[in-house]
């Protein structure tokens, strides 16, 4: 199924938790030629809360989605079918495991959503929903492409097997201590948990590098959090190449319609680098997971 999205873009940023996707979200969707709301939707159709855009607005209240998804006049729900981050394609567990999950990227996949009754019809009006959203995006804000910050791989392969011309994917890193110190203290786990905590950040990057190995029209630029922290212009005219944009095109008074963690509704454009691990890790610990994440901490230079 190739899906074009006419005469616009569209990116993709993949980024592990608490990493600055958020930050970085906010960042771009600053600039005139891109538009960016972060993680975009719920996460599946049995989230059916009322998230509140940045702009103030429940999102199926504000202007923007309500445009985006054409779901203008009143007798026109949400759509929590389509309008997720990742939808439900069948009621059999296994069978939406398989399809959903970023490691099972296979034939078996692709045998799953074209032979079962009623898959491939679900998984095609999926993707033209999210394509005509990205359109919609597109107009409402006159930019020229429009960025996925969902940071799903899982979404990164559906785009990829659906539209066969270049896709540009900006690859956010963290360093994995740093992560680790995140991912532990907002999911209020114990010390215990850091090694778990390392291996999610290991698993992610590795198929951040498999899908890049796969897909060849997908072109990525690695960038790292610590970057845009120390030098924001620097790192963001690397994103402004790697997207093919003018980059003084730059601080428009846009409102922005982000979804994400709670810099959404109060960043000031002060932009301070959490180094918080470096006194909250104890050096034995640090030393151990260190060791865990050693391959990638010293492939992306953090060693």
């Amino acid at each position: 199924m190739n899906i074009k999205l006419a005469d616009a873009n569209f990116a993709i940023m993949l980024s592990n938790w608490y990493s600055g996707a958020t930050l970085l979200a906010i960042l771009l969707d600053q600039h005139a030629d891109i538009i960016c709301n972060g993680e975009t939707f719920p996460f599946s159709p049995e989230d059916k809360r009322r998230y509140v855009c940045s702009c103030g607005e429940f999102i199926d209240e504000c202007n923007f989605y309500k445009y985006t998804t054409q779901a203008n006049s009143e007798d026109k729900k949400w759509d929590h079918k389509n309008y997720v981050i990742l939808p439900n394609f069948s009621d059999i567990h296994l069978i939406n495991k398989i399809i959903l999950s970023p490691k099972r990227d296979s034939l078996l996949r692709y045998v799953l959503i074209n032979y079962i009754s009623g898959i491939k019809q679900k998984y095609n009006e999926f993707l033209e929903a999210q394509f005509s959203f990205m359109r919609n995006a597109i107009k409402f804000k006159n930019a020229t492409v429009y960025l996925d910050g969902t940071k799903s791989i899982t979404r990164a392969q559906m785009f990829a097997n659906a539209h066969n011309e270049e896709i540009k994917v900006i690859h956010l890193l963290r360093d994995g201590r740093g992560f680790c110190n995140s991912f532990v203290k907002n999911n209020k786990l114990s010390k215990s948990d850091f090694l778990m905590a390392a291996k999610l950040w290991n698993d992610y990057i590795s198929l951040v590098e498999q899908l890049e190995k796969k897909y060849k029209n997908l072109s990525v630029l690695h960038i790292k959090y610590e970057e845009i922290c120390n030098d924001t212009n620097t790192a963001l005219s690397k994103i402004y190449d790697h997207l093919c944009i003018d980059k003084t095109n730059t601080n428009q008074s846009f409102e922005h319609h982000v979804l994400g963690n709670r810099m959404r509704k109060n960043f000031d454009n002060r932009i301070i680098e959490d180094k918080s691990w470096e006194s909250e890790i104890d050096e034995k610990q640090i030393v151990i997971i260190t060791k865990k994440m050693k391959k990638y901490l010293k492939k992306y230079n953090y060693i």
